[in-house]
C-alpha cells in the first residue's frame, strides 16, 4: 500500500510538472504546451530509467507533436513522437536510458 501510495504521489507530481514546466525541452524543437492539452506523467522510483507521459484534449490539435524526453547520467534518451487526442483515445511516449540513470525529464512539443 506504501508503495501504490508513493507511486500516487510521485504521478501527481509529475502531471504538475509537466503542465507546469513544459518549456525546458530541448531548444531545437522547443514549444509551449498547446491550449486545452493535458499531460499526465509516470516514472520508476527505484531504479530511474524511464519517463513516460500521455497527452490528450477536447479535441484533436492539429499540427502539434509530443515526446517523452529523459536525460541520463551517460546521456539523454527520446520517446517516439506522439500526437495528442481526445478521450477515452490517448497517445504516449516513453523515453528509456540506456545503461545509465535517470537525471531528469520533460516533455518536448514540435510542430511536425
Amino acid at each position: 500500500m506504501a508503495r501504490r501510495s508513493a507511486l500516487l504521489a510521485a504521478a501527481a507530481f509529475a502531471l504538475a510538472a509537466v503542465t507546469a514546466s513544459p518549456a525546458s525541452a530541448v531548444p531545437s524543437a522547443q514549444e509551449p504546451t498547446p491550449s486545452g492539452i493535458i499531460c499526465s506523467a509516470m516514472w520508476d522510483i527505484r531504479e530511474k530509467t524511464y519517463f513516460w507521459t500521455s497527452c490528450w484534449a477536447d479535441q484533436s490539435v492539429p499540427y502539434q507533436e509530443y515526446r517523452a524526453v529523459v536525460h541520463c547520467t551517460n546521456g539523454v534518451a527520446y520517446g517516439p513522437w506522439a500526437v495528442p487526442y481526445a478521450p477515452p483515445r490517448k497517445t504516449s511516449s516513453k523515453a528509456v536510458c540506456s545503461g545509465g540513470t535517470r537525471t531528469g525529464f520533460t516533455t518536448e512539443w514540435r510542430r511536425p
